[in-house]
């Protein structure tokens, strides 16, 4: 399913009550959910702002709305991973890599130069800990 009629849908308005809430023809509404074609920046950025989330999310490039980004803790999620791999004494190290990778990557992209120094620091110092304890 179009995430623009999906967002739509959840809303539970038609394409006449989008185009009026928007400023955006009915037709060409139309057309981005029926034909697959992207709106130009301009609506994208229209449309994005009506349903509360980002460009990205709206034209399908991202799975996290725009309120999840803003909300979220990295802080937070960084300290208990961080707690979580103590505790496990890295015996699981190969799974917990693997199943947070993908993870990493797509938040890295979201994150400010303070966050990603904070993870920087957290990650040497794990590194720094796991060789002293293999010697």
């Amino acid at each position: 399913m179009n995430r623009i009629k999906e967002l739509r849908s959840k809303k539970k308005i038609s394409t006449q009550e989008l185009a009026n809430a928007t400023g955006i023809a009915r037709s060409t509404l139309g057309s981005y959910e029926t034909r697959g074609i992207n709106p130009n920046a301009e609506k994208a950025q229209i449309l994005a702002d009506y349903f509360n989330v980002s460009v990205g999310y709206l034209l399908g490039n991202t799975d996290m709305p725009k309120d999840i980004i803003e909300n979220y803790n990295y802080k937070q999620e960084i300290n208990s991973f961080i707690k979580d791999l103590d505790e496990s004494n890295y015996k699981n190290w190969d799974l917990i890599e693997k199943s947070i990778y993908l993870q990493c990557i797509q938040a890295i992209s979201l994150l400010s130069v303070e966050e990603r120094k904070f993870i920087n620091e957290y990650l040497w110092a794990l590194l720094e800990k796991r060789s002293s304890e293999s010697n």
